[in-house]
């Protein structure tokens, strides 16, 4: 993905793909790559975590599933069906 900003986009999208490799059969190897121009907004990617307001777009299964609350924020699962380390602009595999 490219101009990933603070990787809103890059999540959602392995989420979806997760979602979709948990109902084959057969389960095909994933990579995401995602980058952006703006290094500030790479390092939040990377972070994973984002406000309480993200509550009002993702649904309460996909919070539960996909995020942990920290310190009234969420953050993404560090966990093998999602992503083993929350990097964005860096070569991520993704494991279902």
């Amino acid at each position: 993905m490219v101009g990933c900003s603070t990787g809103e986009e890059t999540y959602s999208l392995t989420m979806l793909i997760c979602e979709a490799m948990e109902k084959l059969d057969k389960r095909p190897d994933v990579e995401i790559f995602a980058s952006d121009i703006d290094e500030a907004a790479i390092e939040t990617a990377r972070k994973g975590v984002y406000p309480n307001s993200i509550a009002v777009d993702v649904s309460q299964e996909r919070l539960k599933q996909f995020f942990t609350r920290e310190q009234g924020m969420f953050k993404v699962k560090k966990r093998q069906h999602m992503i083993e380390s929350p990097a964005v602009g860096r070569r991520t595999a993704l494991e279902p």
